[in-house]
């Protein structure tokens, strides 16, 4: 068995959210708890549903070398997962499933050997990205002419722990944008103030050009939760 107190898994798990209520997780921080159970199982075989779905970068090594270590101990894993470059070196076999059947068997060599062409007609994601994320810069820009929401010198609390301070920032019309960051740096809770759907502790979100409250955004923002199960079947 591997070492259940090992610096590696205790950095995924224990130290780093040791102490926290699981309520105040972030969905991203819960998967890493759920993998730690899984991981301190003595049942033989282990089964993972898209296990880095909510994780970040960081995240992903770790759980890579974690399920490296339960390998070598010769647990028998099952992963069922749309991100493929994180498996490479890992898996032994993979089953390509297509409308509910099995349509093709590798073996991992084989997998992370087709070329893009063999992907893409399969439908597979990247086989070869890098862990460390990044990638070329493929944006087309946008025009900047209209400024539709600005953020001025916000504070943001989850509860009584406050996550982000001077957030400053505007968004203009017909801009496409990303809010990345690790699992719990606030990203969710920033989108709830800017849906109307939480309290900033401090600042100003402005709304075409005139100070907004949180019902007024309410009303003109539309948002689909990572948690589905509060959005549709409450």
């Amino acid at each position: 068995m591997p070492d259940l107190f090992h610096p590696d898994f205790l950095n995924i798990s224990m130290l780093v959210l040791s102490g926290r209520s699981m309520f105040e997780l972030s969905g991203g921080e819960k998967q890493q708890i759920a993998f730690a159970g899984a991981y301190i199982s003595s049942a033989p075989v282990v089964t993972l549903d898209e296990p880095t779905a909510n994780l970040d970068p960081d995240a992903i090594v770790k759980i890579r070398g974690i399920l490296k270590k339960m390998k070598e101990a010769g647990k028998t894993i099952l992963i069922s997962e749309h991100r493929l470059s994180w498996l490479k070196d890992i898996v032994d076999r993979v089953v390509f499933m297509r409308d509910g059947r099995i349509e093709k068997i590798f073996t991992g060599p084989d997998l992370f050997g087709m070329n893009e062409a063999e992907r893409k007609e399969l439908g597979l994601r990247e086989l070869n990205q890098s862990m460390a994320g990044g990638g070329n810069d493929q944006s087309t820009g946008s025009p900047r002419d209209k400024k539709i929401l600005e953020v001025r010198d916000l504070t943001l609390a989850y509860k009584k722990h406050i996550v982000q301070t001077g957030l400053n920032f505007g968004i203009y019309k017909g801009e496409i944008i990303g809010i990345v960051g690790v699992n719990g740096a606030g990203k969710t809770t920033l989108l709830r103030a800017l849906a109307g759907l939480s309290e900033p502790r401090s600042g100003t979100i402005v709304l075409e050009g005139k100070k907004s409250t949180s019902k007024t955004r309410r009303k003109c923002f539309g948002m689909v939760m990572q948690d589905v199960n509060y959005q549709l079947f409450a």
